[in-house]
């Protein structure tokens, strides 16, 4: 295959990666680029799984960004919220329903988002006052 990549594509030991900048104004809350594996390997992909791979990455990319501008739940779509969910799980080597007969789950929770459970109680006591 021929080095000519779409935009944001880059190779990196025989795989392809999406990867890209966060704008300026959010390079403040963690690293300053996005990077995605597009799991596919140097030569062995179609045109149309090198677009399919890109086309996901880039929505990762959108949705990733979106939650680091909004911080209500009122802005995301029920799909959005799935996405964010399982692309968490993900980055943990984790799949949705792990602890689903854990009673200790929460300590889990915890552990990969810190504060998930004060902020669960404190929210509808904000959105009461208001």
């Amino acid at each position: 295959m021929p080095n000519n990549y779409p935009r944001y594509v880059r190779s990196l030991k025989n795989s392809l990666f999406y990867e890209r900048s966060w704008p300026s104004r959010l390079k403040h809350l963690g690293r300053p680029r996005f990077t995605h594996p597009l799991r596919l390997k140097l030569g062995q992909y179609t045109e149309a799984e090198l677009h399919r791979a890109y086309a996901a990455a880039n929505d990762e990319f959108d949705l990733q960004l979106k939650l680091m501008e909004n911080s209500g739940s009122n802005a995301f779509t029920e799909t959005e919220i799935e996405k964010a969910a399982t692309a968490l799980l993900r980055k943990q080597r984790l799949n949705a329903g792990d602890f689903e007969h854990d009673d200790d789950f929460h300590h889990y929770a915890e552990q990969l988002v810190p504060g998930v459970f004060m902020r669960r109680q404190i929210l509808p006591l904000i959105e009461l006052e208001t």
